[in-house]
C-alpha cells in the first residue's frame, strides 16, 4: 500500500461553467447589495418625512384647537349678551316709550360740538341728559332746538352748568317727553 504524495500540485482547470457561475454570483451579490442599500435608504427617508409631516399636522391641530377654544369663548359671550339683550328688549317693550325714536329725535336736535355722556329715561317720560358743549354758542343752539314750539318736549330744566378749564361747558338737563 503505497500512496503517492505529490507536493507540487498543479492547479486544476476551472471549467467555463464555474467561471460564469462565479461572475454571476459576484455581479448578483453586488446588485443585491445595491438594491438592499436603496431599500434601506428609502425606508429611512420615508420615516424622516413621515415624522416631519406628523409633527406639522400635530402643530396644525394644536393651532386649530386654540382657535376653536377662542371661538367657543366668543360664542358663550355672544349667547350671554344675546340673553341680556333679550331681557333689555323685554324691559323696554314694557314701557310705552320707543327709546330708539327718542335717541334719533335727540340726535337730530343736537348740533355739532355737543356730546352726551349719559342719557337716562324713566317710564313717566322723564329724560336726564349729562353732557358737554364746546362753547356757549353751541350749548345755546342746543337748548333753543329743544325748546322750539311743536316739539314733544316740555319742562326743560338746565339743572347744572359748569365751565371747565378747557373752555368747555358741562351740563345736566332734565326734560319731560310727552307720552301719548
Amino acid at each position: 500500500m503505497k500512496k503517492n504524495i505529490n507536493l507540487l500540485q498543479t492547479k486544476e482547470k476551472i471549467s467555463e461553467r464555474e467561471i460564469r457561475l462565479r461572475r454571476f454570483l459576484q455581479v448578483g451579490s453586488s446588485l443585491l447589495l445595491v438594491f438592499y442599500i436603496t431599500i434601506v435608504g428609502a425606508l429611512f427617508s420615508f420615516r424622516l418625512i413621515q415624522d416631519r409631516e406628523s409633527r406639522l399636522v400635530g402643530e396644525k391641530i394644536n393651532r386649530t384647537e386654540s382657535v376653536i377654544k377662542s371661538l367657543k369663548k366668543t360664542e358663550s359671550l355672544q349667547i350671554t349678551l344675546k340673553e341680556r339683550l333679550k331681557a333689555l328688549a323685554a324691559l323696554f317693550k314694557e314701557g310705552e316709550i320707543d327709546y330708539k325714536d327718542i335717541l334719533v329725535f335727540l340726535e337730530d336736535l343736537t348740533p355739532t360740538g355737543v356730546a352726551f355722556e349719559s342719557i337716562g329715561f324713566n317710564k313717566e317720560g322723564e329724560i336726564d341728559i349729562t353732557g358737554s358743549a364746546e362753547n356757549s354758542l353751541v350749548l345755546g343752539e342746543f337748548l333753543t332746538n329743544l325748546a322750539e314750539p311743536g316739539k314733544e318736549l316740555k319742562n326743560i330744566v338746565l339743572s347744572s352748568l359748569r365751565l371747565v378749564p378747557e373752555g368747555k361747558y358741562e351740563f345736566n338737563l332734565k326734560l319731560l317727553l310727552e307720552v301719548s
